[in-house]
C-alpha cells in the first residue's frame, strides 16, 4: 500500500517521459451532468423503452443554436441495453425537448396540437364557402373583440389606480389591517379567561366560613370559679393534715391538739 502523503518520488535509470500516454483533455463546452429524461424514448438501435425519470450520466454541450436569444443545448447520452448513443436537445420554443438522433419518441404533444389548428383552419375555409355561415363568424368575431376590449380596458383602469397608490397609503392600510387583527385577538383571549374562571369558580368546592372568636359563657365562667374553689378547700385539707401529722410526730408534743387550735390553725392558713 502506498503511503498518503508523498514527498519524493522514485524515477528509474530508464525513465522515458516520451512514452508517457497523452493526458485526455477535456472537449470544449462539455459538461458531465446527471440527466433524467423527459419523455418516453426508444432506442432506434436495439429497440429498447426508456420511460421518463430514468437518470443518465450525460454529456451537456451548447449546440449553436438559440431560439430569440435563448441558447439551446444539446445531451448526449447512451442506452442502457446497448452501446449506442443518442442524443436530445432542448426545444425552447414549446418548452419541452426534442431526439435529435439516436431514439424515437413514443408521443410528441406538438403534432397533436398542430393536427388540432389544421384541422380547425380547414374547417373554417369550409364555413367561409357559405355567405350566412360567414356572417356568423364574422360576428361572432365582432363580438369577441368587444369582449376583449372591455378586458382591456378594466386592466388599464386597474393599473392606473394601482399608479395612484403610494407606499405611504400602503403602509397605513397594513397598520390598520394589523391592529385591528391585534384587537380581535385580545378580545378572544379576555373572552376564553372570562369562560376559564368561570367554569373554575363553578367547579370548586364551597369554601368554608371563618370560625368565630371563642366566647365564654356565664355558665362556663360559674363552672370554672366552682372548681377553682374546689380545689382551694382540697389544698387546704391538705396543708392541715400535714400539719397533723408533724405534731403526732414530734415527741415532745405530748398534748393532742385543741379544736380551738385547729380553728385558730385554719383561720391563720386562710389568710396566707
Amino acid at each position: 500500500m502506498g503511503e498518503r502523503k508523498v514527498q519524493a518520488k522514485y524515477y528509474p535509470p530508464d525513465f522515458d517521459p516520451s512514452r508517457l500516454p497523452r493526458i485526455k483533455k477535456k472537449r470544449q463546452n462539455e459538461d458531465a451532468v446527471r440527466f433524467m429524461l423527459p419523455m418516453s424514448v426508444r432506442c432506434e438501435s436495439c429497440g429498447e423503452f426508456m420511460g421518463t425519470g430514468l437518470k443518465f450520466n450525460a454529456k451537456k454541450s451548447d449546440s449553436g443554436e438559440n431560439y430569440l436569444g435563448i441558447r439551446i443545448f444539446r445531451f448526449s447520452m447512451k442506452c442502457k441495453s446497448c452501446p449506442a448513443t443518442f442524443t436530445i436537445k432542448t426545444d425552447p420554443k414549446n418548452s419541452d425537448y426534442t431526439c435529435e438522433s439516436g431514439v424515437r419518441r413514443n408521443y410528441e404533444p406538438w403534432k397533436e396540437k398542430e393536427k388540432i389548428q389544421q384541422e380547425s383552419k380547414e374547417e373554417r375555409e369550409r364555413q367561409d364557402q357559405d355567405s350566412m355561415q360567414a356572417l356568423e363568424n364574422r360576428t361572432v368575431d365582432a363580438k369577441k373583440e368587444l369582449e376583449d376590449l372591455d378586458v382591456l380596458n378594466e386592466l388599464k383602469s386597474a393599473n392606473a389606480q394601482r399608479a395612484s397608490i403610494t407606499v405611504d397609503d400602503i403602509l397605513e392600510k397594513s397598520r390598520a389591517l394589523q391592529d385591528s387583527a391585534e384587537r380581535e385577538a385580545e378580545g378572544l383571549l379576555k373572552n376564553q379567561a372570562k369562560v376559564i374562571f368561570r367554569n373554575r369558580k363553578q367547579a370548586s368546592p364551597t369554601r368554608a366560613q371563618p370560625r368565630e372568636p371563642f366566647k365564654a359563657k356565664a355558665s362556663d365562667s360559674k363552672e370554672s370559679s366552682t372548681s377553682s374553689s374546689v380545689l382551694k378547700n382540697v389544698n387546704l385539707t391538705l396543708k392541715v393534715k400535714k400539719k397533723i401529722k408533724k405534731t403526732y410526730s414530734n415527741p415532745s408534743a405530748t398534748k393532742e391538739p385543741t379544736l380551738a387550735g385547729l380553728a385558730q390553725y385554719s383561720s391563720s392558713s386562710e389568710s396566707e
